[in-house]
């Protein structure tokens, strides 16, 4: 009998994507990376180990090269990969790479240390014997009067080496030379206030039916307003889990969230917590890694990929504003980070949490009706709910009004930076304007890649693609007709920047937007300054709608609160209503109450009525109605088809394709599940590749499990008769993003 190992190699190519069996060397262990010989030429290629057997006549067997890493992922990761790749129609591959990262490949990193066993009378006398020209040795002797000496750091400070001298004096047994282990920590410069958290009676009722929800690894809906101290509720959670020795992941969606949410817990766990999100280097996630491994990390906050953390005592999931679209990935595999969370608790018999003000309609009826048990905080703590005005900018428009705000808007924010409070603007787009239109020839500055008009930024002066990252200079004169000359059309957050500088007085503003945050630590310097008040107006899209808490602010305004609901998309009502409750929400959140401004051109729409009363429950009850006529979410599953390719017609004819073979398998199991489409995207053209897609509405989870079936089998076995050269076919299951 040989030791066999079954391995899936980490490429892209679905059609290599099953297991391949390869004679094991002794230090093969399950869960492994290894290099493997493949095809006629042996190649060599990296994969991973997914089983481990014995087998009789296995001598013909290729054998693995070597295990390349020390890190493995551990047998119920590797089950979590399978469902994963089942659920979401991914490779095998690209599911287990979510486990693994470049960070993996890093080498640990020591640094040089100097330590003493002499004295400091010993010490002395060694610097009073020293030769006086021998400089770098009396700095070290020195230095080592006030304790060890990093010297690799201090080598870095003076920009040259030390290590000669240090070793002279190790021969002269002045010292001794240790190499540590060091661990590379993300920055922190946002900081908190360190208070004592005292639950309220609410609080403490809430946290008790979920620490017995926990318990019993019942999943929870924890359903609180704005400010209703949902954290704080969290925060206790963590500590009886951590308490019991268990480890726990607290997910939140955007980048904005992390510097807050990490500077409140710390405050509390200290250095317990780790920390993953697009924004760390490899190293720095690397020796996060490691720490995990070591047992020195048991708390882990960040965005969705903090779930693939190396935890294998997990004890508790929190997904905090469990409603935002940022938990479902746009890259294959494209799964949703609170399924996968409520497969991991499944697994690990851990408790799930998931919190917002506004939950999607889908994880309010399962809470109302499902496997959810629903818990509400319905108080504000420590501040007061926000009064709500909505302003018509139709009617302002015909009035006179041409700016970009509202004359209420412009005297509230006036008023506000008079008083010296602190006010919100949020926007939902950045840039200085949206489109650009010759007033010539009418024509449009348009991406060269994608069928989107191109963003004027003020800062540089450039148009750019806010889809595939195309940017070229500005100029003025139309380059299509070179006589007209281009109007700035709508409006980003740079534009209303600018008009406040012009129009508020004593106005300091801070623009938070993905231009004004590129580098590494930006969200942080930004947030901190608003929060230490060098700032008093805060500009921003959407990653300053939900979770920041600042005491100073009294006013928010809300631009073009209706811009959502003209998308052609089932959730824009749902959307547009939790946007407006999410950015009022950081208004009066101290003890200075509060107030929203929502700027409009359709004040008469339903939704604004369920913002003003904050009735997000009544909005659910309407909204439950429709998509049960409809047969949207949670009354079926959603699932869609996209074809792209560099022509059109190629992309539309794939995309029948796949349709008729579809239905022609499911008439054959006799079942009749229609598709909607195939027609172009609402953006059909994106980094030149035209897209086409599909939508089936699917009721009963055993014709969704069939019809993945079908879907797969064509995809993969029939794909060289259906799939065109050149075309790239993608399938989602339950999407966000409807465009």
């Amino acid at each position: 009998m040989a030791k066999v190992a079954k391995v899936v190699l980490r490429h892209k190519s679905k059609y290599v994507d099953r297991e391949y069996s390869y004679l094991a060397t002794p230090e093969t262990k399950l869960g492994a990376q290894v290099l493997v010989p493949f095809g006629k030429g042996n190649r060599p290629y990296e994969a991973v180990v997914t089983e481990m057997i014995e087998q009789e006549d296995a001598e013909d067997l290729k054998k693995i090269v070597r295990v390349v890493s020390d890190f493995t992922i551990s047998p119920k990761k590797l089950e979590l990969a399978k469902w994963i790749r089942d659920r979401y129609m991914s490779s095998f591959s690209e599911a287990i790479n979510l486990f693994f990262s470049k960070a993996q490949e890093i080498q640990k990193l020591h640094e040089t240390y100097l330590v003493t066993e002499l004295s400091s009378e010993e010490l002395e006398q060694k610097i009073a014997s020293e030769n006086k020209n021998s400089r770098n040795k009396l700095m070290l002797l020195q230095l080592l009067l006030e304790g060890e000496v990093n010297l690799s750091a201090l080598q870095r400070e003076l920009g040259k080496s030390l290590l000669q001298s240090a070793r002279a004096l190790e021969k002269e047994n002045a010292l001794i030379i240790e190499e540590r282990r060091v661990h590379r920590v993300p920055m922190q410069t946002y900081q908190l206030e360190q208070k004592n958290i005292t639950l309220n009676h609410n609080q403490q009722l809430v946290a008790k039916q979920i620490g017995k929800n926990i318990a019993a690894a019942k999943q929870t809906l924890l359903y609180g307003i704005t400010g209703s101290g949902k954290t704080e509720v969290y925060i206790e959670l963590i500590k009886k889990c951590l308490e019991n020795k268990k480890q726990a992941i607290v997910l939140v969606p955007e980048i904005s969230l992390t510097p807050q949410t990490i500077a409140r817990f710390k405050n509390i766990f200290g250095d317990r917590i780790g920390i993953f999100h697009s924004k760390i280097s490899d190293g720095e996630r690397k020796d996060q890694n490691d720490l995990i491994l070591s047992g020195k990390i048991d708390l882990v906050i960040g965005a969705r990929s903090a779930l693939f953390a190396p935890f294998e005592n997990l004890g508790l999931i929190i997904i905090d504003e469990c409603h935002d679209d940022a938990y479902k990935s746009e890259q294959s595999p494209k799964y949703d980070a609170i399924e996968v969370a409520e497969q991991l608790c499944k697994m690990y018999g851990a408790g799930l949490v998931i919190g917002s003000a506004t939950p999607t309609i889908e994880q309010y009826y399962q809470a109302v009706y499902g496997d959810y048990d629903l818990q509400t905080l319905s108080q504000r703590e420590g501040g007061i709910l926000p009064t709500m005005e909505i302003v018509d900018t139709f009617e302002e428009m015909k009035m006179g009004n041409l700016q970009l705000l509202s004359k209420k808007a412009i005297q509230a924010i006036q008023k506000e930076v008079d008083e010296e409070k602190q006010v919100i603007i949020f926007l939902n787009k950045r840039g200085f304007a949206t489109t650009l239109t010759c007033d010539f020839c009418n024509h449009t500055a348009m991406c060269p890649s994608c069928d989107i008009s191109l963003t004027y930024h003020q800062v540089g002066n450039k148009l750019l693609c806010h889809y595939c990252g195309h940017q070229e200079e500005y100029h003025k004169k139309c380059k299509n007709c070179a006589v007209g000359h281009y109007q700035h059309i709508g409006y980003g957050t740079q534009r209303i920047e600018q008009e406040i500088s012009s129009l508020v007085q004593n106005a300091n503003i801070v623009r938070l937007d993905k231009d004004t945050t590129q580098g590494k630590d930006s969200h942080e310097k930004l947030l901190q300054r608003f929060k230490n008040q060098e700032s008093n107006i805060l500009i921003g899209t959407q990653m300053i709608s939900k979770g920041l808490d600042f005491e100073k602010v009294s006013l928010v305004v809300v631009l073009n609160a209706d811009q959502g609901l003209r998308f052609p998309d089932y959730r824009s009502k749902e959307k547009t209503l939790s946007q407006i409750l999410q950015v009022s929400g950081r208004a009066g959140r101290g003890s200075l109450g509060g107030k929203v401004i929502v700027q409009t051109n359709d004040s008469g729409n339903k939704i604004f009525e369920y913002a003003i009363k904050q009735d997000y429950s009544g909005f659910f009850w309407e909204e439950i109605k429709e998509r049960k006529a409809f047969l949207y979410p949670p009354f079926s599953t959603l699932l869609r088809i996209q074809c792209a390719a560099e022509q059109s017609e190629l992309a539309a004819e794939t995309a029948v394709r796949i349709k008729d073979a579809v239905e022609y398998y499911l008439t054959k199991r006799e079942r009749n599940i229609t598709a909607i489409g195939p027609a172009p995207n609402l953006i059909q053209r994106i980094e030149n590749k035209y897209r086409w897609q599909m939508f089936y509405k699917i009721e009963n989870d055993e014709d969704v499990v069939l019809t993945k079936k079908i879907i797969q089998y064509i995809l993969t076995e029939k794909r060289a008769v259906v799939v065109p050269q050149g075309v790239f076919v993608s399938v989602d299951i339950n999407p966000k993003n409807m465009i």
